[in-house]
């Protein structure tokens, strides 16, 4: 199972994301990537539109395997089109 986490300020990342009153939790990693795109992607349209004060950041956001704790760092494409995953491997090399 996976988890969308996001960053909270002075809490760390957490599971906010809620159904039905409980933590949300998906089946396969794509279920949560694409759960998480949707969701920035209609944040990025309503900043756009002005609805929203400030843009959200996919670096806030963390997709972690429950079960694991693998966990998965988020960037935005080159197009802000959509999100790409990276790796726990792809995120040390880089840092």
């Amino acid at each position: 199972m996976y988890e969308i986490l996001t960053y909270l300020l002075n809490q760390g990342y957490e599971n906010v994301d809620l159904i039905d009153g409980k933590p949300a939790r998906y089946i396969t990693l794509d279920e949560a990537q694409q759960e998480l795109q949707e969701f920035l992607l209609d944040a990025l349209d309503a900043y756009n539109r002005g609805d929203l004060e400030n843009e959200y950041n996919p670096v806030d956001y963390l997709i972690k395997n429950s079960s694991t704790y693998e966990t998965y760092h988020i960037t935005w494409n080159s197009s802000k089109t959509g999100i790409n995953l990276v790796s726990p491997a792809e995120f040390i090399k880089a840092s």
